[in-house]
């Protein structure tokens, strides 16, 4: 669940710097400038839902302890909501054709290439991992990329 939740937070911090950008702050940690918002807000069926009633859950640089952010812990009402958006999502993607599948796929590979630089910051921010060690790191846009190519035989449904 830890890597799940490393991916979760930098996903959330990706997709909030390119959105909402009034709540975040400029970090500078090891030389790694970095905005993040004070308050991550939940990720549910493609939209950002907040919760100011959430207990939450501090987020800490690996190296030194400091707090980047906060993370809410997802109630009973946001939970229900999240499981909602999920079986609709399942129902969506198993309509889709194994083509169109493996275009999705490709293009999310692409965006995590693309965002590959900012990636590797923030993995240096939550594991304290070295950057020289970080950076080469490219297995979660081969495996997407992997996973397109056989999506679109139609070999995996």
């Amino acid at each position: 669940w830890r890597s799940q939740l490393s991916v979760g937070v930098a996903l959330r911090v990706l997709r909030h710097r390119r959105g909402l950008h009034g709540d975040a702050v400029k970090r500078d940690c090891a030389g790694l400038e970095v905005a993040f918002p004070a308050t991550l807000p939940h990720w549910i069926g493609g939209k950002r839902v907040f919760d100011d009633s959430a207990s939450l859950t501090p987020k800490f640089y690996a190296a030194t302890g400091e707090i980047l952010c906060h993370v809410p812990n997802a109630n009973e009402v946001i939970v229900e909501a999240a499981v909602e958006a999920a079986e609709e999502g399942f129902k969506t993607w198993s309509a889709t054709s194994p083509f169109e599948r493996g275009r999705i796929l490709s293009n999310a590979a692409k965006l995590l290439e693309d965002s590959h630089p900012e990636l590797a910051r923030l993995e240096v921010l939550d594991t304290g991992k070295p950057l020289s060690e970080a950076l080469p790191d490219r297995s979660g846009a081969e495996c997407l990329r992997l996973f397109a190519g056989l999506a679109a035989t139609d070999c995996v449904t």
